[in-house]
């Protein structure tokens, strides 16, 4: 199976470039603000949650806006890519009736559209610590593996929903409740640790692969501190187990998908 995913990827290089590009210009086609969507709309929602928190609930947190943008900015592109993959083949039926495109190349697709608008609005967080004086370090390189982690656990999940919702049309709705729940699990406006009594923070933080992954980027990137490195790659291996399994149903059953949907 690993000859046949090297193949596809070099194979299909070029359509997936092509997508990501010809995606990316449909989504600000006819705005006046075009590609500033990509960083106004996580900051729009920042000052909302850092007004409700710091103003209506009296929450003080120094860099609050930082520490919300952040988790915002992760919590998108997992999300998105998620619901995306519930419903893409379904919605890419016209294309795969006509011309054979592995189906994890379709994700892939998706998921690094998400990836690029994220990485886009990240520019914003090191301006914002400029800005607000927090030092940055070398430590700001643990985003790389971070970033990777995130794509391979994304990648993996999304490709097992993607073969699921071929089958349960109605997958995209329940993956809508279940990943609301797991958003008030990942500590998106609250610190987990400070927040969270023990041992159910530890538990979080060890079992809850976007929790972990936010905060880890934010010790990185505003306190200065490494990650815990035995989870990271945990649930990086996590991640790749996924994808190995997601990409051999989509091989085994693809043939049935346009019968199916």
């Amino acid at each position: 199976m690993i000859r046949r995913v090297v193949r596809d990827l070099k194979k299909y290089n070029a359509y997936c470039l092509y997508a990501v590009r010809a995606t990316l210009k449909s989504e600000v086609a006819g705005s006046y603000l075009n590609w500033l969507w990509w960083f106004l709309d996580p900051l729009l929602f920042m000052l909302v949650y850092t007004f409700i928190v710091q103003v209506v609930f009296d929450k003080r947190m120094p860099n609050f806006h930082i520490y919300v943008f952040i988790g915002l900015n992760v919590w998108k592109m997992f999300n998105g890519s998620v619901m995306a993959s519930a419903n893409l083949i379904r919605s890419s039926k016209g294309l795969l009736s006509k011309v054979y495109v592995p189906k994890f190349i379709l994700l892939n697709t998706k998921i690094f559209v998400a990836l690029f608008k994220m990485s886009v609005a990240f520019l914003l967080v090191f301006v914002m610590c400029a800005a607000f004086s927090v030092r940055l370090t070398w430590n700001l390189l643990y985003c790389l593996p971070l970033f990777l982690s995130l794509y391979v656990v994304t990648f993996g999940l999304s490709s097992i929903v993607l073969h699921m919702g071929v089958y349960f049309r109605d997958l995209s709705n329940i993956m809508s409740v279940l990943l609301r729940l797991v958003y008030y699990m990942s500590g998106i406006f609250f610190d987990i640790q400070s927040g969270v009594p023990q041992p159910y923070s530890d538990i979080l933080l060890h079992l809850n692969p976007i929790a972990f992954l936010i905060h880890s980027l934010r010790q990185a990137v505003m306190y200065q501190s490494a990650p815990n490195l035995p989870v990271l790659l945990a649930w990086f291996l996590v991640g790749l187990a996924l994808a190995a399994a997601g990409i051999r149903l989509t091989y085994r059953h693809e043939n049935s998908y346009v019968k199916v949907v």
